[in-house]
């Protein structure tokens, strides 16, 4: 007589089995997860190859400057669609990629090749004692701003005011050696207002610092083991000061005012010939009636905008715009200026000669405009030589010089 499993014993079996796929797939899902990271990691490394292929054929074969957008535009690459916010050809002819994304997804923490210095230096205080605030230094994502080192597990935030202004909440970030920090940006414009910082673990208030970027660069550039960083807390002051000048914001306590003699900008190393590849005009019917200028906006993140005009007749719901992959919306008379615009693009100071490429569709018939920020700013110190928006300008070409100088090859 055959004898079947007592419903104890089957019980027992479902028991077990659930055990074993409660332990199992954390595991498997890891693995696929590390799996999938390695693989978009890969990607990067075969696109930074195909990259460095196409810069030796466009220095072999052509006696333009090479220029890094153009190169990958003409690069042979055909993998996984690769997007990098930093991307430099640095002077020992290597090249820097970072901030990448691999088909829409961010790869945290991986770069492609060395940069000289991975930070600023920075400014300890004092204490490595948990829930505790140990040090800043300066923003390391290319704008005015710092970057916030704190010793806290668990879940954690800042929140930040700059001058008695609303706060703002931040999230942490994990840098290469798994430190946490959080990015303040305020802008060239606020660099000498006083920033009020609390941290935060979980929903409790754990320790406070207030600082300000002046504040920072002053500490450096009065300490001689820092002097291969002198140049660029330079930069930073001056470009802070000429914000200040420029929006007559805090001019009682101008940033380069640390400096025993204020840099003369028009004296400055700033190469103009090269950066006139980026110049940018009014361009007119970019495409079929459809004419764009540009701005740089000197907010906290800063910010690029494409102004556009149209011919009498035709209608904004015409045209389609589109940015990175994703479309852009066209705004009517809300700005500041009262005038026609585009969603507004983002970009770094320390990136200033991306190019920024817009897609424009009408009726089937594309156009592809490039911009880059310092077009703008040629432009600027052309028509107002180093005052007002020119010294602005030529300010934000010098601190885009000194950070690439510093932090690269």
């Amino acid at each position: 007589m055959k004898k079947g499993f007592t419903l104890i014993e089957l019980l027992a079996v479902i028991v077990i089995l659930a055990v074993i796929a409660l332990i199992a797939t954390p595991i498997i899902i890891n693995i696929i997860n590390d799996t999938r990271i390695e693989s978009q990691k890969r990607s990067i490394d075969n696109y930074a190859k195909a990259l460095e292929n196409e810069l030796v054929r466009s220095q072999m074969y052509s006696n333009n400057a090479v220029n890094i957008d153009t190169a990958i535009e003409n690069m042979t690459y055909n993998g996984s669609r690769v997007n990098c916010e930093t991307r430099k050809i640095q002077s020992n002819g290597t090249i820097y990629l970072d901030n990448c994304s691999v088909d829409g997804n961010l790869v945290e923490n991986y770069s492609y090749g060395q940069k000289k210095n991975e930070t600023a230096p920075m400014i300890l205080t004092g204490t490595t004692a948990n829930n505790k605030i140990t040090g800043y230094t300066l923003a390391k994502d290319g704008n005015i701003g710092l970057d916030i080192y704190a010793n806290v597990s668990g879940n954690s935030h800042i929140t930040y005011s700059v001058n008695g202004t609303d706060a703002i909440t931040v999230n942490p970030k994990q840098d290469k050696e798994g430190k946490t920090y959080y990015t303040i940006s305020v802008g060239p414009v606020n660099i000498a207002y006083s920033i009020a910082i609390k941290l935060y673990s979980g929903d409790t208030e754990v320790d406070t610092l207030t600082t300000s970027v002046k504040e920072y660069c002053n500490s450096i550039l009065g300490n001689s083991s820092y002097a291969d960083s002198h140049e660029l807390m330079k930069a930073v002051v001056t470009f802070g000061r000429a914000a200040q000048v420029y929006f007559n914001t805090n001019t009682s306590n101008l940033a380069d005012s640390i400096l025993s003699t204020p840099v003369d900008l028009a004296s400055l190393n700033i190469n103009l010939d090269y950066y006139k590849q980026f110049q940018y005009k009014t361009r007119k019917n970019a495409i079929d009636g459809l004419s764009l200028t540009t701005s740089v906006g000197f907010e906290k993140i800063p910010m690029f905008y494409i102004y556009y005009e149209l011919e009498e007749g035709l209608d904004i719901e015409d045209f389609a715009f589109e940015y990175a992959g994703k479309a852009l919306a066209a705004n009517e008379g809300s700005d500041a200026y009262g005038t026609y615009y585009l969603s507004t693009l983002t970009f770094t100071y320390a990136d200033i000669t991306n190019e920024l490429k817009v897609t424009i569709t009408k009726n089937g018939q594309t156009e592809t405009e490039a911009f880059a920020p310092v077009g703008y700013a040629v432009s600027m110190i052309e028509k107002r030589g180093y005052t007002g928006m020119g010294a602005l300008s030529a300010a934000m070409i010098y601190y885009y010089q000194e950070a690439n100088s510093y932090y690269y090859n």
